[in-house]
């Protein structure tokens, strides 16, 4: 009988790939194959991370035949793919691999692979549909928070839509300037980080804090840069500019890194002394580094 984690490996692996075939393909044709590929065709290495990675604790997840949920999530997910769209698959592998994640209760690596699929997936259909369709919403919402902070210590401050005004000079935000354009690949980055450390899926509170203090730190440095650029018009340039945005782009990323890093989501699943495999050596007597080695 085919094993669950089979069925998983290769319907997200179709996912993900016909989710590639249509972006990919648009790359291609326009600036070609060598510029595509040094541009990863358009699509963010964390997302490639994503989809290596998942794909990866997929096939090394726990063994089994398949149950009727799985079959089910597959069916579904394999209806969703018949739709000639790279959205829509990024969607449908979006929404099962959550699925997956919420339903399953015995088999905790296949959970967390699910999960890193999905989040995968999801950050892409944000980034290609979902945040330039709320975008409208969003936007106004970074340049109010600018604005707020900025008439804290300014008086001659006033907003409006996805304007900022400041002493009559005027800061239009666009779109790759909110906290929201970035704020599904932050999350995706951040359980990547915790899918190096563990196989072990996200849970408790430090599933939560773990996420809630990177979106925190997005969200104050991005208000930061924007409240820069509104109040200190000579350093426009360089904060708007590719070296200010790669570099700030660079800072945040260390700096939730690190935050991941020293917050772990979960449990970890660290190899205790007990576990390991010594030749020769059989541990008796009871459990930790005082039981007494036999050697036979």
């Amino acid at each position: 009988m085919i094993g669950r984690r089979t069925v998983w490996a290769v319907m997200v692996g179709l996912g993900f790939l016909n989710g590639l075939v249509g972006p990919t393909a648009t790359v291609v044709r326009e600036a070609g194959l060598g510029a595509g590929a040094e541009d990863l065709f358009g699509i963010s290495a964390a997302i490639w991370a994503g989809m290596a990675i998942g794909l990866y604790r997929l096939v090394l997840a726990e063994t089994g035949p398949a149950s009727l949920p799985d079959l089910l999530g597959a069916v579904v997910l394999a209806f969703a793919l018949l739709i000639p769209s790279s959205t829509g698959s990024w969607l449908a592998v979006a929404m099962v691999g959550c699925a997956a994640f919420a339903v399953m209760s015995t088999a905790p690596k296949l959970r967390a692979a699910m999960l890193l699929c999905g989040v995968t997936a999801g950050a892409q259909a944000w980034h290609d549909a979902m945040f330039p369709m709320l975008s409208g919403m969003l936007v106004p919402v970074d340049a109010a928070v600018a604005g707020f902070v900025t008439s804290l210590f300014l008086t001659d401050v006033s907003w409006e839509a996805n304007w900022l005004t400041v002493a009559g000079r005027p800061l239009l935000v666009l779109d790759q300037c909110s906290a929201f354009y970035n704020l599904a690949l932050l999350c995706l980055i951040c359980l990547l980080i915790h899918a190096v450390r563990t196989n072990a899926p996200p849970r408790g509170w430090r599933g939560v804090v773990g996420l809630i203090l990177p979106v925190a730190v997005l969200s104050v440095a991005n208000t930061a840069r924007l409240v820069a650029m509104a109040t200190a018009p000579d350093y426009y340039g360089f904060l708007h500019g590719s070296v200010g945005t790669s570099l700030f782009n660079g800072l945040l990323l260390v700096l939730c890194g690190l935050i991941c890093a020293g917050l772990p989501l979960g449990d970890e699943h660290v190899r205790p002394v007990d576990s390991l495999r010594i030749p020769g050596v059989h541990r008796v007597g009871g459990v930790g580094p005082q039981a007494r080695p036999i050697r036979r």
